[in-house]
């Protein structure tokens, strides 16, 4: 099952991000800086994830 799953004190921290930019675009990132999607509502960010590890917003998602 897809989700946004972080073991440590910033999950809520990434919620609240979520929340907040609910109807934004975010830019997705590679762990290398490198841009993978650019302008992707928060909403389809799970659609078109695969599992990994990402930098949204400046902060490491990881995708399962």
């Amino acid at each position: 099952e897809a989700g946004i799953d972080i073991n440590d004190s910033r999950q809520t921290n990434i919620e609240k991000l979520m929340v907040a930019k609910a109807g934004c675009t975010v830019n997705v990132h590679d762990l290398n800086g490198t841009l993978l999607k650019r302008d992707v509502s928060v909403s389809k960010l799970l659609e078109v994830l695969n599992s990994g590890i990402y930098v949204i917003e400046g902060v490491k998602v990881c995708v399962k």
